[in-house]
């Protein structure tokens, strides 16, 4: 049985100071012409609260190095997924990283270009390629409205299955989809979401949605709208927990990429 190409569009990162493990999260390729970058959240490259720059980890530790495992497909539209593979790889962030060029640690989105030629410049030659969102199918005629059902891609408190395959956390969208939460185009969504899954994919998947010209589909084949990428759950100012969390819409992704700014943190 073919896995879901979206699975393959999920890879867990596990953040390292000096080789020690710091903090884990989720992350995803996105293909850019010939280039192929890596998308996680601002304060998984930074290790910072995008809030006020000051260091997550208990020690003040930030990373330098991500550890991240690439899932390589070969796809056949009628077939779906006909072989499949993952490598593990280290990334240093010493080397830098991208953060949004207008906003910086206000949107907590970020990217690292990658060289994966010398990984799978042999894969290619058997049809076999990195699986990067973006290459995937996606119908940008789903219509996102309050309360359709949502799915965030990722590893909720390290769990995996099959090495390193994610888990679809189910939700549904909290706040009007047209209308930028805290002016930002971001949104909420109301999900028992746990650690480890910042940086997760998010995505719509119906059988049955409205089309953004003002038509219907019911009951046909599933299709699939990437929409952004989550980055933590919305705490009241007690800490307190609302099981909402925040998405980033995925034009913060090709914003961050074309303006091409060199990540930083200002401390508040």
């Amino acid at each position: 049985m073919p896995i879901d190409e979206y699975t393959l569009s999920s890879f867990p990162v596990y953040a390292k100071s000096d080789g020690q493990e710091i903090s884990t999260a989720t992350g995803f390729l996105y293909r850019y012409f010939d280039c192929v970058y890596l998308v996680s959240n601002w304060h998984v490259f930074s290790g910072r609260r995008p809030s006020d720059g000051s260091a997550l980890d208990q020690h003040y530790r930030v990373p330098h190095n991500l550890d991240i495992t690439l899932h390589y497909a070969r796809f056949q539209r009628s077939l779906g997924q006909q072989a499949m593979f993952s490598k593990r790889i280290n990334i240093s962030l010493d080397s830098g990283w991208l953060q949004h060029p207008v906003f910086g640690q206000d949107v907590d989105v970020a990217v690292k270009k990658l060289d994966v030629r010398p990984l799978y410049r042999k894969q290619q030659q058997n049809g076999i390629n990195l699986v990067c969102i973006n290459d995937l199918r996606n119908d940008e005629f789903m219509l996102p409205q309050v309360g359709e059902d949502v799915f965030i891609i990722g590893f909720p408190m390290k769990i995996s299955w099959a090495g390193s395959l994610p888990i679809w956390k189910r939700g549904s969208i909290a706040t009007e989809y047209s209308l930028n939460y805290r002016n930002k185009k971001s949104f909420l969504v109301d999900s028992t979401t746990k650690d480890g899954m910042s940086g997760s994919p998010v995505i719509m998947r119906s059988s049955s949605f409205m089309r953004t010209n003002g038509s219907s589909q019911m009951a046909g084949p599933p299709s699939t709208r990437f929409l952004g990428i989550y980055s933590g759950r919305e705490l009241r100012h007690d800490d307190q927990d609302t099981q909402l969390g925040l998405v980033w819409k995925k034009e913060y992704v090709i914003e961050t990429i074309v303006g091409n700014k060199a990540g930083d943190f200002l401390v508040r």
